[in-house]
């Protein structure tokens, strides 16, 4: 799954965004956070993993 959008940074500067959610083995998913100035080319922010938590 994935969310891309116009976005402003704390100067008001326009910028695009992308959150990208990815199905790994075992129940776990990647987050993958991305800013990019003019859509094109992208810059990755932040990545996460999510694990279940154990029953």
């Amino acid at each position: 799954m994935r969310f891309e959008g116009p976005a402003s940074d704390h100067d008001g500067k326009r910028t695009m965004r992308r959150m990208t959610f990815t199905r790994l083995d075992g129940g776990r998913v990647r987050q993958r956070g991305e800013v990019s100035p003019d859509g094109k080319a992208w810059s990755v922010e932040y990545e996460l993993i999510y694990i279940p938590k154990p029953a």
